[in-house]
């Protein structure tokens, strides 16, 4: 009875010390607004509470052959 109980006891152990209690650690942390824009490469306007982003340049035309 010894030998059921002890190995009993071991898995409920080894299951409680897998089990976790709140956001797992693979989660990915939650950002500030002025953080998410920043690492989109935005510039935070506080002020405002806004993120601004640079538009593209336009791409120019290739010559055209004659």
């Amino acid at each position: 009875m010894t030998g059921i109980f002890g190995a009993a006891l071991i898995a409920v152990m080894l299951l409680a010390g897998c089990s976790t209690y709140g956001p797992s650690a693979s989660a990915s942390p939650a950002f500030t607004p002025q953080a998410e824009c920043e690492r989109n490469g935005g510039w935070w306007r506080a002020e405002m509470n806004f993120c601004e982003y640079q538009s593209p340049e336009p791409r120019p035309e290739p010559p055209r052959r004659r």
